[in-house]
């Protein structure tokens, strides 16, 4: 049986290599576009700073499965395992929240939880990275518009200090 479990596997581990390969020739093709261009260039360039947000991320993220798997791992199916816990998590920063099995099983921690995780792991830690990305592609269209002379005609405006009011 192990021949033709193999043999059924094949097929589909050629077509990630493909898949892999293929985006991969995607990722040639973005240099060609100049607007691609310059989105390889912000993640380049702000690799750096996704990284650690990366990594701030998975520790918190961590720090939550376990806490999670401690207050509700006996009673509710999902969290009975760590890795069942962390796959649940995982579902629940992408949306798919399943709050009944949790308020039954802690009516304090249940919702509490829920929203302290949601609040904080999509609101917060999720929109660092458009953030982070954000401030990268701004400084690096400023920096192409500055190296190309699109603002040579822009006068600077002085900044003016208001007197203060007493």
């Amino acid at each position: 049986w192990s021949e033709m479990a193999f043999y059924y596997r094949l097929p589909y581990m050629v077509d990630s290599l493909t898949i892999m390969m293929l985006s991969l020739k995607v990722l040639s093709y973005f240099a060609i576009i100049r607007t691609m261009r310059v989105m390889l260039k912000v993640v380049h360039d702000a690799m750096y700073a996704l990284c650690s947000c990366s990594l701030m991320f998975l520790v918190m993220f961590f720090g939550y499965a376990v806490l999670a798997h401690n207050i509700f791992g006996p009673r509710v199916l999902e969290f009975t395992t760590y890795s069942s816990t962390i796959r649940t998590l995982l579902l629940q920063v992408c949306g798919v929240v399943n709050y009944a099995p949790m308020k039954e099983a802690n009516a304090f921690w249940g919702p509490l939880f829920i929203m302290v995780f949601v609040i904080h792991m999509t609101t917060i830690m999720s929109k660092v990275y458009m953030v982070i990305l954000n401030s990268w592609y701004v400084y690096l269209v400023v920096t192409i518009c500055l190296a190309e002379g699109l603002f040579a005609g822009v006068q600077a405006v002085p900044y003016r200090r208001s007197p203060p009011s007493s």
